[in-house]
């Protein structure tokens, strides 16, 4: 009976295909085509019987058709209780202690006692008298766009927005860049916009966190104010709201998804033609021009495929930009709106169980980097501010790390603009963390936070996804490792809305391809419990039999190689997010020296066995700047044990070897444990012995089918006599490493003698230079 039942439910089906391919084809022969309707001098009935349509070509509008104005700068702010005061925006509330050689910021609360106020890195925050505050700023507006709106990059953490004392609308949530529409309040002239600021205290239901609000760890705690840029846009009527850029090397083609908004109160007609600006300012591709009937107080979406076969590909080594300028033309052929986004022709894939970048296999070598924001006090002018980025993250990239993670959550958008610009590869992650009220007994929460955290995700997605240098998203950090009151399958669906909004249906229902996607820490776990994430991602492993430890005397291993082998999965690209981080706990088995010369060593490991994502957590001690009085934090003085800058220059150089793109390291030298100062070796060889050493030869420059030349040789230190050497070229397939055995005999020695490995790896076009090394031997 069933059978029969699908059978006629089947022809049914079939039935109604058919007759709609009829009535498609009767209607495609009568078509209308809006590129060639001028030439056939055809009118569209159903839409205007009084024009006739043209193609529309690409005309400069005469002047600019949308405004956007910052509102950083001086505002009024009033705490609850005290008096007006004048601030700095962007900012937080803290206030901030005074030392020298610490950028002057003004403390949003000067004047207002300590104990009211001072808390540090999370500390005692609710013990704070002061938990809400009103903004105030007076914005001069001559002429009011057809559509104005002002836009926070973030609040923290609930905003009531008011201009001219007219209601805006309300929002709560840090971390998500959010657009109050104000045209029905706004005048022409002077405009008062009023910002009524609560701080974590609106997160607070019955004594615990709000479950609307999405975001996790720090962000209720010591952040508090208008931190990140506030501006002030003007559209035309009809404008163009979003443009997402997608490019694929694979498919040589350019898709683009427009979202565009009518805010008229009849539907709109418009054409849309995009043009790729290349760095000399010349067109380098255009779209065809694409008819849009844009329905009245609506947005609709509308996708674009443009082949180009010749685009400069952007990468590490040569992080080349455009710029799409999409316009908005009317049935007049007059422009309507004009936008401009910046972006970079490459693709990211997973092929082969590797990460792959414009088809070249891509191995992640770098840093974990806390949002700057999480601690205010120590980290937020100093090395993150809009000031600052450009520096720290040039120093960060003169270690030859390439990628930075920025953990807990995402950083200003100037700071994703930079790693743009300059080339580094960026793993963006949210603020969904592990937080106490998801324990039980208050897991009633988690239906809402998980619901809410993928609200968060996708607006976060939808915010970012044009940064070329974005190449992977980690959805969360640690969530089921913190053993909290989930189920692996609720974070794996954490996903779904990454991949939703990270994709293009195009006009011929196929999609494109989003970044692949990273669960910071659980992934093994995932991966270990049966579900298939595409990337596998491991915190602290241990081989004590526990998958993950936070003690450093079980952490820290006098074999590198021994130590990361077992947590390698083969088919899938895998990594090690956080491992040897330098804490300061019980020293008595290492100190901090060794500490952060095996992170260097973490490195080379996991280099040799093929992993593709390698994290030593956190490495900041390296990139911040060395303060000879110890004044890298604000109550702690030699934060990271740095006492010499002659000590930080030697364990600096050894990160720096370790990631550079065409190292050679030794391959036993790398399962040797460093000396408590932080150096390596000597390592005792016997005398007058034939010796054999593996040479592992890496390639991670992001230059294609280009050779290396290696030179090595052996030297006695204390002759100056060459022992034995050799230079060669070979080509090594980049994204992987080959080993490559030398020969040598020791010196005869009655007495200890030093010798000294050395090898020096070149490439033609190597932005970061020749890599240069040696490896001490005692002979004995």
């Amino acid at each position: 009976m069933k059978n029969v039942i699908f059978s006629r439910i089947y022809h049914i089906i079939s039935l109604c295909f058919l007759v709609s391919v009829l009535i498609l084809a009767s209607c495609s022969s009568n078509s209308y085509d809006p590129l060639v309707a001028d030439e056939m001098n055809e009118t569209d009935s159903g839409l205007n019987n009084a024009k006739t349509y043209i193609t529309p070509q690409w005309q400069e509008p005469g002047k600019a058709l949308r405004s956007e104005n910052s509102l950083n700068g001086t505002w009024t702010f009033i705490p609850e209780g005290y008096e007006p005061r004048e601030v700095t925006v962007p900012g937080f509330w803290e206030a901030y202690p005074k030392w020298e050689g610490y950028k002057s910021f003004p403390g949003y609360l000067d004047g207002t006692p300590d104990y009211q106020l001072d808390i540090i890195e999370g500390v005692n925050w609710e013990k704070r008298k002061i938990h809400k505050g009103t903004y105030l700023r007076d914005i001069d507006i001559p002429e009011p766009g057809a559509v104005t709106k002002i836009e926070f990059e973030s609040i923290h953490h609930k905003a009531d927005v008011y201009l001219n004392d007219i209601y805006c609308g309300t929002h709560t949530g840090p971390y998500m860049k959010v657009s109050f529409d104000v045209s029905g309040a706004v005048k022409r002239g002077i405009n008062r916009l009023r910002v009524e600021l609560t701080d974590g205290s609106a997160l607070m239901k019955g004594g615990t966190t709000h479950p609307n609000w999405p975001s996790g760890y720090y962000s209720h705690t010591d952040i508090t104010g208008l931190y990140r840029p506030v501006a002030i846009k003007t559209m035309p009527s009809v404008y163009i709201d979003d443009t997402f850029i997608v490019t694929s090397t694979r498919q040589k083609e350019l898709v683009l998804e427009h979202t565009i908004t009518n805010t008229l109160d009849t539907d709109k007609i418009v054409w849309v033609i995009s043009r790729a600006i290349n760095r000399n300012g010349d067109t380098s591709i255009e779209t065809k021009a694409q008819k849009v009937i844009v329905p009245a107080r609506s947005s609709i979406k509308t996708a674009v495929v443009e082949k180009w076969n010749d685009p400069i590909c952007w990468s590490p080594v040569n992080p080349y930009l455009y710029t799409l300028r999409t316009l908005l033309i009317d049935e007049t052929g007059i422009p309507v709106d004009l936008r401009e986004d910046r972006f970079g022709f490459r693709e990211v894939w997973i092929e082969n169980g590797n990460f792959m970048l414009n088809g070249m296999r891509m191995n992640l070598i770098g840093d974990n980097v806390d949002d700057q924001a999480s601690r205010p006090r120590y980290w937020a002018l100093k090395y993150f501010s809009a000031d600052t980025a450009r520096d720290t993250l040039g120093r960060i990239k003169d270690l030859n790390i390439n990628t930075i993670r920025f953990h807990q959550a995402p950083p200003e958008e100037s700071v994703y603009d930079l790693c743009d610009e300059l080339g580094i590869l960026v793993i963006s992650e949210t603020a969904v963390y592990a937080r106490i009220d998801i324990i039980p007994p208050l897991s009633w929460f988690n239906f809402e936070y998980l619901k809410n955290s993928a609200t968060w995700i996708d607006a976060w997605v939808r915010a970012e996804r044009n940064h070329p240098s974005i190449v992977m998203w980690s959805l969360e950090n640690e969530m089921f490792l913190y053993i909290l009151d989930l189920t692996l399958c609720q974070i794996y669906k954490l996903q779904y809305p990454a991949k939703e909004s990270d994709t293009i249906k195009k006009p011929d229902s196929t999609f494109t391809e989003p970044r692949p996607v990273n669960w910071d820490g659980d992934s093994g776990l995932l991966r270990l419990s049966g579900f298939k994430p595409e990337t596998v991602n491991w915190h602290y492993p241990s081989l004590t039999g526990l998958l993950f430890t936070d003690d450093p005397n079980i952490e820290w291993y006098d074999d590198a190689i021994c130590n990361f082998r077992p947590f390698l999965v083969k088919d899938v690209p895998c990594g090690v997010g956080e491992t040897m981080v330098v804490r300061h706990r019980d020293w008595t088995k290492q100190t901090p020296d060794q500490a952060k010369a095996m992170q260097g060593m973490a490195i080379r490991a996991m280099r040799i066995l093929g992993f593709s994502d390698m994290r030593p957590y956190k490495m900041n001690w390296a990139w911040h700047f060395f303060d000879p009085q110890g004044k890298e934090h604000p109550t702690e003085l030699y934060y990271h044990m740095l006492y010499t800058q002659e000590q930080k220059d030697m364990l600096v150089k050894n990160i720096k070897e370790s990631c550079h793109p065409v190292a050679v390291f030794d391959y036993d030298y790398t399962r040797t444990k460093s000396n408590p100062d932080g150096t390596f070796g000597p390592v005792v060889l016997p005398a007058s012995k034939k010796i054999k050493r593996n040479l592992v030869i890496t390639n991670d420059s992001f230059i294609a089918d280009t050779p290396q030349t290696i030179t090595w040789s052996v030297t006695d230190k204390t002759t100056g006599d060459v022992i034995a050497g050799n230079t060669f070229t070979l080509k090594v397939r980049h994204g992987f490493n080959m080993t490559y055995p030398i020969e040598f005999k020791t010196p005869d020695s009655t007495d200890s003698k030093e010798i000294v490995l050395s090898i020096t790896s070149s490439m033609e076009g190597l932005p970061q230079g020749d890599f240069k090394i040696e490896y001490m031997f005692i002979v004995r």
